[in-house]
């Protein structure tokens, strides 16, 4: 008989893309493929060529409750499915996450095991949070390091910003602005990931 994957053997999913083509209907079949490893919400996260924005649609409940909803338009975009870790299972906690000002996006899998600590030392210094999950302090300090070097890639602050993690993760981050246009961060320490090539490397996914 079928049966949900209890916490200790479920796991979050992650797929990212950047290419030519719509990502949103790329992602959300990705989503319904990672259904069978259990989950409690569903998200996506697409850039908007025209406005250098970040669009976010994310709920609890099944990949299907995305379908609902008008298709977020942009040729990159991350999407998660998510087993509740830190905080249950509600929209606010669902991937993915982004900044207070919609800078950053991140999707994540793995558990940071020292985020309280981190996320007092964040909210000391004015970050406002909108959620329960250690997700939402893993991207917050990436922002931190974008503030103090905005001169620098992306990838660098991403770099910097995960060593202040302990536990195993792998994330994939987004970014508003030109610099997002064309570019997807992927970490990871202890847990898989995959990076597909399309042909002619006119397209990635993760």
């Amino acid at each position: 008989a079928a049966h949900s994957p209890s916490p200790s053997t479920a796991m979050c999913g992650i797929i990212a893309y950047i290419g030519s083509r719509e990502a949103f209907q790329i992602l959300k079949k990705g989503l319904s493929r990672l259904e069978y490893r259990g989950y409690d919400s569903a998200g996506v996260c697409v850039y908007d060529v025209d406005s250098g924005k970040l669009l976010l649609l994310k709920k609890a409940g099944k990949v299907s409750n995305l379908e609902s909803s008008e298709p977020l338009k942009g040729t990159l975009g991350i999407a998660h499915t998510r087993w509740a870790t830190h905080g249950g299972p509600s929209d606010a906690n669902a991937h993915p996450h982004l900044t207070a000002d919609r800078a950053i996006a991140v999707v994540h899998n793995g558990i940071m095991t020292n985020y309280d600590v981190v996320k007092s030392q964040l909210q000391e210094s004015g970050v406002k949070f909108s959620s329960e999950t250690d997700t939402e302090v893993i991207v917050n300090l990436v922002q931190r390091e974008r503030n103090m070097h905005p001169e620098d890639p992306v990838q660098d602050c991403v770099v910097r910003a995960m060593q202040y993690v302990q536990g195993t993760f792998g994330v994939v981050f987004a970014f508003e602005g030109p610099e997002g246009e064309n570019i997807l961060v992927g970490a990871r320490r202890g847990s898989p990931m995959i990076v597909g090539v399309g042909e002619g490397d006119s397209e990635f996914i993760i």
